[in-house]
């Protein structure tokens, strides 16, 4: 596994965060799909993380990194929020696509050290 300068308490809320919103948005349950893979050639480490929920509306996916934005009820709107700006402060890079009725799809690519892996 290629070496990142990350905080590790700061990424475990980040994915945590992304979890949990796919769990949500499958109360009926469902497939959550995590992966991982290291491009070599760009040293960037890219986790995906995908899910067969309900998705979101393209107006609510415009505002998924506005403060105090949810199209949950009870949602306080800053989970996404965090989620960006922790991902912004590791100059790492999100994506995130959805389509109502079939789920999200996420997106995280983050740049290793170039020329150190850890075994």
């Amino acid at each position: 596994m290629p070496e990142t300068m990350i905080d590790p308490d700061r990424m475990k809320q980040v994915f945590m965060n992304i979890i949990i919103n796919a769990m949500q948005a499958m109360p009926e349950g469902g497939t959550i799909t995590v992966k991982y893979e290291h491009n070599e050639i760009n040293n960037e480490i890219t986790i995906e993380v995908s899910d067969t929920g309900f998705g979101m509306s393209e107006e609510v996916l415009r505002h998924v990194y506005d403060p105090f934005f949810s199209a949950k009820s009870g949602g306080t709107g800053l989970g996404l929020t965090n989620v960006k700006r922790i991902l912004d402060l590791h100059n790492a890079d999100i994506q995130i696509d959805s389509v109502e009725g079939r789920g999200t799809y996420v997106r995280i690519v983050i740049k290793a050290i170039a020329n150190k892996v850890i075994t």
